[in-house]
């Protein structure tokens, strides 16, 4: 996992992610090596990103400004995306995926 113990600003013992074994984004990648998955429910869909493509693929989302899209939110590897409309999230996953050159059923 690369975990390494520290201690906090109050003295305690806590385990934290070894910066120096963080993957770090390329630049040279495709969207289609940095999205591993998309999928919905029925009101919100979910991109898996590898490690570290999270904030990059939300981006993307971002400067295409989909007005079905309400809102993203990312993490390092994993985007959600709020629909405008809940009775439209197949739609938006469908759009996503068209717009991130995937071929990903669900």
């Amino acid at each position: 996992l690369g975990a390494i113990k520290i201690r906090n600003t109050k003295g305690q013992k806590i385990y934290s992610v070894n910066p120096q074994r963080r993957p770090s984004p390329d630049a040279g990648r495709s969207i289609a090596e940095m999205v591993v998955s998309v999928e919905h429910n029925s009101e919100f869909i979910l991109i898996h990103t590898a490690a570290g493509y999270g904030r990059a693929v939300a981006r993307i989302l971002d400067y295409h400004a989909l007005p079905e899209i309400l809102g993203v939110v990312a993490g390092s590897s994993i985007v959600w995306v709020a629909p405008r409309v809940v009775q439209r999230t197949a739609l938006v996953h469908k759009q996503i995926n068209y717009l991130l050159k995937m071929n990903l059923n669900s």
